[in-house]
């Protein structure tokens, strides 16, 4: 699942920062440039998007929404910034635990990109994998993988194989996989994703090292507990390496 922002992302200990200068920016948008600026609207987006990041979920969403209405008044339905707040109303919402309003905030939102973008475009994609993550979350993981599995093949057609958005949806399969109870199959999907993030993203890479402590996990829980400590020692040795002993 997937947030969509025209900021970069924030570590954890500066999303309170960014929040205070993103609303002191809208602040000074909404006085130069009108509050119906483009560049205010999407500064909104931006904010609201750091209200969810800091915790203020409900907050967001209100914003987000009083925003798509002024987005569409301004810019149109169709415009890219209004999907994109429409995505991240879908995502938040999914993250307040409003599972079944996401998902029907998603399914429209799909084929409204699918329209206006096309069924191969990859903002289109991204979101086929978001409504099949959130069925997961909603106890359908084997509707999910079925998903996620004809999804997998467009994407690769579209974008190749070794794609960042192909590898989340790796990752997705194999996640649910793992909670449907088909856990061999689910780290034999871990073993083949790390390799290929390895060769294509590099050992250090943080999606890597998640793939690596989610295989730890999964051999746990398969009763190869002997292996899944190895692999964890050898992942915290290269976690501290990489991130520094401090690093939470």
């Amino acid at each position: 699942m997937s947030k969509e922002s025209l900021q970069p992302p924030f570590e954890s200990g500066q999303v309170n920062q960014a929040l205070r200068e993103s609303q002191i920016l809208l602040e000074d948008q909404k006085r130069t440039l009108g509050p119906a600026h483009p560049d205010t609207l999407r500064t909104r987006g931006n904010t609201a998007s750091l209200l969810g990041q800091s915790g203020q979920v409900e907050q967001a969403i209100e914003e987000l929404q009083a925003l798509r209405k002024d987005q569409e008044q301004v810019l149109g339905p169709d415009h890219p910034d209004t999907l994109t707040t429409r995505n991240n109303i879908a995502y938040w919402l999914g993250e307040s635990d409003q599972v079944e309003q996401a998902i029907e905030e998603y399914q429209t939102l799909l084929e409204d990109r699918e329209r206006v973008l096309g069924a191969e475009h990859p903002d289109t994609l991204r979101i086929r994998g978001n409504i099949a993550s959130f069925l997961g979350e909603f106890g359908q993981e084997e509707q999910a993988v079925e998903e996620l599995r004809v999804l997998r093949k467009d994407q690769e057609r579209v974008l190749g194989p070794d794609h960042p958005d192909v590898l989340t949806t790796r990752h997705s399969i194999a996640s649910f996989l793992g909670r449907s109870g088909q856990v061999e199959k689910a780290l034999e999907e871990l073993q083949a994703l790390r390799n290929d993030q390895e060769r294509v993203l590099g050992p250090d890479h943080p999606d890597t090292l998640k793939t690596r402590n989610n295989i730890v996990g999964w051999l746990g829980e398969s009763g190869q507990v002997e292996k899944a400590v190895e692999e964890f020692q050898a992942l915290r040795k290269d976690l501290e390496r990489v991130f520094g002993l401090d690093h939470p």
